[in-house]
């Protein structure tokens, strides 16, 4: 093999190890609850199926802005979701009983924002 040739090759392992490094992380379960609550991963997304109750914390002290968190899940029975004091925007105090429910929650520097769907 050349000089060049393997030049390239190694710029080419590069970019797809830089490309690895920047997968966003997927989960189905929420980090250990302490007190309750579950603070979630910054950039990650989150598939938790049925839930009846989630009681959700975002990181601030290593979040950066432009940091998000996707949460996805589909609502049970009188189910209720809360979000910790440093979010802002406007979330539905009652969810619908069968509806799927995505969050994307993106931190600004100060607060995290709540955006949301309902299908």
């Amino acid at each position: 093999m050349d000089l060049i040739t393997y030049a390239l090759l190694n710029k080419k392992i590069s970019n797809v190890k830089d490309t690895i490094d920047n997968l966003t992380i997927q989960d189905t379960e929420l980090p250990e609850a302490i007190g309750g609550v579950s603070t979630l991963e910054i950039n990650t997304e989150y598939y938790l199926g049925t839930q009846t109750e989630l009681n959700l914390a975002f990181p601030t002290s290593s979040a950066s802005a432009g940091d998000w968190v996707f949460v996805c899940f589909i609502a049970g029975t009188d189910a209720i979701i809360e979000l910790d004091n440093n979010c802002v925007g406007d979330v539905d105090a009652e969810l619908e009983t069968g509806k799927t429910y995505e969050f994307l929650v993106t931190y600004n520097g100060t607060n995290w924002v709540v955006s949301y769907l309902c299908y």
